[in-house]
């Protein structure tokens, strides 16, 4: 016999061995003060198994509606005993005979709820663990809400209870029954059959009718207890006359076989599910002793069972021992591992394979982007060379005849083209390449062309002047434009001008850029759209070109 079975029998002769108490307990009733002390001793054996198996509940069923149900109905349980208590034990019926007959009245409060709760959990068993009840379940409390109300008001009416009416004090012991006391008995009939309608079309044992009826005994003796109790037969009166303990103890006993019939998901019955478990596992105490064992467990020495604390531990015929803790010990499991390992030697070979596989890739790759880069750059160097062809042609054609000049002024002067010529060039290319990787370029790479081409013109003796009031990005091809608009200017009266004056300013979204000059050279071809010409009374010429939105 395994610990935890033991626990369990022992707890069970426990509860009989209270319950035969408490049923002893009842006969003193007779003795005066010393069958309200036992009344009261009594009261506290039930209250307090009633308070255990209320907190039992809450760790064994599983579906958390069903779990409120069962709280409401221990809450409807426990309240019944403490009024019994208060009515019986404590508060004396000479004195106060009307708060004892309120008292009694609210029995009446757990006998129209707990039946309705009896419901609820039917309703709610077999549902998923998230499952929560309708809105509509709620007009289920009309009834009993109605029906409670009428029992507390029955001084007014009478139509529950009907006392003598040449009493002073009505007393709970006087009466006789109304209709109102046969709605409240036919409502808690109602309740039972329709919870026993419900539970047996939600049963989970299927071809074994007998055993799925087993949760309906209780109800049934219930039934037929309220009915010869409610009939008056002394025999019942003087054997089971608390009709509240009777009640509870047949709802409870209803409530754990429902839960031992599978009717109501619950967690219990672990060790068969363990002691069947596919997984070989074990339960140890601190000491890796072993207290528990599936069927398929790995049965090994302790010493193993203690690696298991570092790490994974490795059987023989590809198993693998692991082990974690738990509350009061340790719980070890095997694994077989061999279908894994196979996986992971083909996983081995297979990356192995494509090592090499990858090797050959990442290098066809290196040459293909180094082949990609060749050809990015000399697509590049194409554009440039297409782009500053003209200048490059007339570079050669100067130093050639650099070469050939009779004069030194002759070669000052073709030194002072191609070193404009140079600069453009460079500077030119490098607008390229930025527009090769933007479609705007930062302003002030415009203005470094610009002021490099006037610091090659003033090489050349003319004064230069610059100024600008951009300062945001500009489109590559304007500043492109831009660029070779001042280079013609420049070309064509280097040999005549002895000053030059830039200014680029903001035209409206877009700018605009002012060329002024004192060369005699003609720019009346130059004139279009965008470029405007103009000459002043001094001689001096004003170039304008208006580029697009920046």
């Amino acid at each position: 016999m395994t610990s935890a079975y033991k626990w369990n029998v022992i707890g069970a002769a426990a509860v009989v061995l209270l319950l035969a108490a408490a049923y002893i307990l009842r006969f003193p009733a007779v003795l005066g003060d010393a069958g309200r002390l036992a009344g009261i001793i009594r009261s506290i054996i039930f209250m307090g198994l009633f308070s255990v198996w209320a907190v039992s509940l809450r760790n064994r069923v599983i579906q958390k509606q069903t779990r409120k149900y069962m709280s409401l109905a221990s809450f409807f349980i426990l309240l019944w005993f403490l009024t019994r208590t208060i009515k019986y034990n404590i508060v004396p019926e000479l004195l106060f005979p009307h708060a004892v007959r309120y008292l009694w009245y609210i029995y009446y409060l757990p006998m129209v709820f707990l039946p309705l709760m009896g419901l609820y959990i039917a309703m709610s068993a077999g549902k998923p663990e998230g499952w929560k009840a309708d809105r509509k379940t709620l007009l289920l409390l009309i009834p009993p809400s109605a029906l409670f109300t009428m029992v507390v008001t029955n001084d007014l009416h009478q139509f529950v209870f009907r006392f003598p009416d040449d009493d002073y004090i009505w007393k709970p012991a006087d009466y006789s029954y109304e209709a109102g006391y046969y709605m409240v008995f036919a409502w808690f009939f109602i309740c039972l059959v329709t919870t026993f309608v419900i539970l047996y079309r939600k049963r989970r044992i299927t071809g074994s009718r007998g055993v799925v009826l087993i949760p309906y005994i209780p109800m049934a003796l219930l039934i037929v207890y309220n009915v010869v109790y409610t009939a008056g037969f002394p025999w019942v009166r003087v054997l089971f006359g608390d009709i509240t303990a009777v009640t509870c103890l047949m709802f409870i006993s209803y409530i754990e076989l429902c839960m031992f019939c599978g009717l109501i998901q619950a967690n219990t019955r672990y060790m068969e599910l363990f002691d069947a478990s596919t997984v070989g596992m074990q339960i140890t105490d601190e000491n890796y002793i072993v207290k528990l064992s599936s069927q398929t467990a790995k049965h090994v020495s302790g010493d193993v069972l203690k690696k298991t604390a570092s790490g994974h531990v490795m059987l023989e015929g590809g198993f693998r021992l692991s082990g974690a803790d738990i509350t009061g010990g340790h719980v070890v499991w095997s694994e077989d591992i061999n279908p894994l390992l196979d996986v992971l030697l083909k996983l081995k070979e297979a990356g192995e394979e494509l090592e090499d596989i990858n090797g050959i890739l990442e290098e066809e790759n290196r040459v293909r982007a180094r082949e990609a880069q060749i050809a990015e750059q000399t697509a590049l160097y194409n554009i440039i060379r297409r782009e500053t062809a003209s200048q490059i042609a007339e570079m050669e054609k100067m130093i050639t005849r650099t070469e050939e000049a009779e004069s030194e002024e002759e070669k000052r002067n073709l030194l002072k083209r191609i070193l404009v010529l140079g600069v453009y060039i460079k500077r030119r290319s490098n607008l390229v390449f930025l527009s090769d990787k933007s479609l705007t370029v930062d302003f002030r790479e415009l203005e470094l062309a610009v002021r490099e081409s006037m610091s090659g013109v003033e090489l050349c003796g003319i004064v230069c002047s610059f100024g600008s009031e951009i300062t945001r990005p500009v489109p590559c091809v304007y500043a492109i434009e831009i660029y070779d608009f001042l280079e013609k200017v420049i070309e064509r009266s280097l040999d005549s001008m002895t000053a030059l004056a830039v200014y680029i300013r903001k035209e409206g979204t877009g700018m605009g850029v002012t060329v002024r000059t004192d060369s005699d050279a003609d720019f009346d071809d130059m004139e279009s759209e965008s470029v405007s010409v103009y000459s002043d009374e001094d001689g001096e010429k004003l170039l304008v070109i208006k580029t697009g939105g920046v």
